[in-house]
């Protein structure tokens, strides 16, 4: 029950600015199992953020441009079962 990145279990992670970064989404371990990010308020942070395809499915993926200037993504979550399923993000 937590969303799995190269291979462990909802890690704390850590962000570059001007880095691109590419969830792989399409093992069907994660179907239903969307990865979505929030900003430090709880608010949906969705800018540079790419989803192509259903979670579970071939081709399906989530891509995230970190900015070079301006607020980063603080937390990713699964939008269908919360933020017990992520973690943070600095």
């Amino acid at each position: 029950n937590v969303l799995y990145i190269s291979g462990t279990g909802n890690p704390a992670l850590t962000f570059v600015r001007g880095s691109t970064y590419i969830f792989d989404q399409s093992n069907t371990t994660n179907t239903g199992h969307q990865i979505a990010f929030k900003d430090s308020g709880g608010n949906a942070y969705t800018t540079g953020v790419v989803t192509v395809g259903t979670p579970g499915q071939a081709g399906a993926k989530t891509t995230f441009i970190a900015p070079s200037t301006g607020t980063l993504p603080s937390q990713y979550y699964c939008t269908s079962h919360g933020d017990g399923m992520g973690n943070t993000i600095s």
